[in-house]
């Protein structure tokens, strides 16, 4: 009873428990956050699949205004204990329509008389969104690959 109670208090600081392992993927996420001590995890679990571990999991973080954000997926891949892919959900503020609303934008701003400034920042937004839209998806792939 003792030895299991002891293991239950300190298995986060046995190196190989999966227990340690989650603290590592953890402590990956936390570190890129704006306020790591603030980092709030939920729904954490090692994963093996494809051969390759992965710590996988929900983060909510504080946002610049010092407010939670809203929690997010997390992955973080692990190689002999050591944390070697630290992928957190982007915030998706855009979908497919907005990305072609924006292009027709930019479309039209290039066939127009409007000063070029003004179509190179309208299809700098378009590319942003495209981008932002991509890599949503890139993790979504990630995700369901490694979790």
């Amino acid at each position: 009873m003792v030895a299991v109670l002891a293991c239950l208090v300190g298995c986060d600081r046995i190196p190989g428990t999966p227990l340690y392992k989650q603290g590592i993927g953890t402590a990956a996420v936390a570190v890129d956050m704006i306020d790591p001590d603030a980092a709030k995890f939920r729904n954490v679990r090692l994963v093996t699949r494809n051969g390759f571990e992965s710590v996988c999991g929900e983060v909510n973080g504080k946002n610049r205004m010092g407010a939670y954000a809203g929690f997010r997926p997390f992955i973080v891949r692990l190689e002999n204990d050591k944390p070697t892919l630290v992928n957190i959900q982007p915030p998706l503020n855009t979908d497919e329509g907005r990305v072609r609303d924006a292009q027709a934008r930019c479309d039209r701003a290039r066939e127009y008389p409007y000063s070029s400034s003004t179509a190179s920042a309208l299809c700098e937004r378009a590319q942003s969104m495209r981008n932002e839209l991509q890599d949503s998806v890139n993790f979504d792939g990630l995700l369901k690959l490694s979790c």
